[in-house]
């Protein structure tokens, strides 16, 4: 009697840090449905987060990211390994989260009528956990645009948003293939960048189709696609704004060669230090060659080149090797045509 009295004490004295944290397990469990639902239609893991705890696959390698910079409170990303009967697999993956948290709240029923009745702390907290659970059911369920309710309804009733949505998993299905960017189905990034609604996934069809362009050196087209990026900006988090600055400094030094305006986006860059050693390598690249320090350059790319021969093994880390090796050429080819114009 005495510890339930105890434990009955801590709840009222904690009952708010205690609902937080059911309301985080009430989160992850959504989420693991996503991951799980997703496991199970043939899709390959890329970030989870919940709360400000961010875990990613950066290059091959899975990170942890702890901050306050977030999009949304809980968000399951995931790749689809090939294009068969996506549109199906979406919806099986996008269900996965609130069906989790409606198992959960058949969970909690259940192990409530088994629980003695003396418990009545651990029967509160149960009773919160489902009661947390049925309304992150209901809310994600609701058939808005940035929740699971929306995918659903746009998958099932909304052909031109479906497509854009579809050929975005296809290309990334693409890209975890290992093929190269610029071979990206192009019809794909046509339907993807369709509608410019600056929405989140306008911005990321818009950066697939950079990263196509910029592949295939189409400096024009791949400045379009980057400003389009740059113009949905605000509906970002810190964390991607400073990855598309980052690419916008590397763009204009080294597709326009104007370092003046680069330098004033890498300005906008928080937080450097937190930048991963290849994008590093690729500012360094960028920036010596646009000041003409093609041996500094040439150094900067030799240590990008070692970077990536130790990351893992995956398709996509082998194209971006081999996009990596064919950079050296065109450093060179620069590096000569600098030398003729100093003679």
């Amino acid at each position: 009697m005495e510890l339930l009295a105890i434990a009955g004490g801590l709840w009222h004295e904690h009952a708010a840090v205690i609902f937080l944290l059911l309301f985080l397990l009430g989160i992850a469990v959504h989420e693991a449905g996503h991951l799980v639902a997703g496991w199970a239609a043939g899709f390959h893991f890329h970030s989870v987060q919940i709360g400000p705890l961010l875990l990613e696959d950066e290059y091959g390698v899975v990170r942890a990211h702890f901050s306050l910079d977030m999009m949304y409170l809980g968000y399951a990303g995931m790749h689809a390994n090939s294009v068969r009967k996506l549109r199906r697999r979406l919806l099986i993956y996008t269900a996965g989260g609130p069906g989790a948290n409606l198992l959960s709240v058949i969970v909690v029923i259940v192990v409530a009528h088994l629980m003695p009745p003396s418990d009545s702390a651990l029967a509160t907290a149960a009773g919160q956990f489902g009661a947390i659970s049925l309304v992150l059911a209901m809310i994600s369920l609701v058939p808005v645009a940035t929740n699971d309710g929306g995918s659903i309804e746009m998958l099932l009733c909304s052909p031109l948003s479906a497509r854009r949505l579809i050929s975005a998993v296809a290309i990334g299905a693409q890209f975890n293939q290992g093929i190269r960017a610029r071979n990206w189905k192009q019809t794909w990034l046509k339907a993807a960048t369709y509608i410019p609604d600056k929405s989140p996934s306008d911005f990321y069809a818009n950066w697939m189709a950079y990263m196509s362009a910029d592949d295939k050196n189409d400096a024009a087209l791949s400045t379009q696609y980057l400003e389009r990026c740059l113009s949905a900006t605000p509906l970002l988090t810190n964390r991607l704004r400073n990855i598309v600055a980052q690419e916008a400094f590397v763009h204009c030094a080294w597709s326009k060669k104007d370092l003046r305006l680069a330098e004033k986006w890498l300005a906008q860059v928080r937080k450097r230090r937190s930048q991963h050693p290849i994008v590093q390598a690729r500012i360094e690249v960028a920036s010596h060659c646009a000041r003409g320090d093609f041996d500094n350059a040439v150094s900067a790319y030799e240590k990008g080149l070692r970077l990536l021969q130790h990351m893992p093994a995956k398709p996509y880390i082998r194209a971006l090797q081999e996009s990596w090796l064919e950079w050296r050429a065109e450093i060179e080819e620069r590096k000569a045509h600098a030398g003729c114009l100093r003679q």
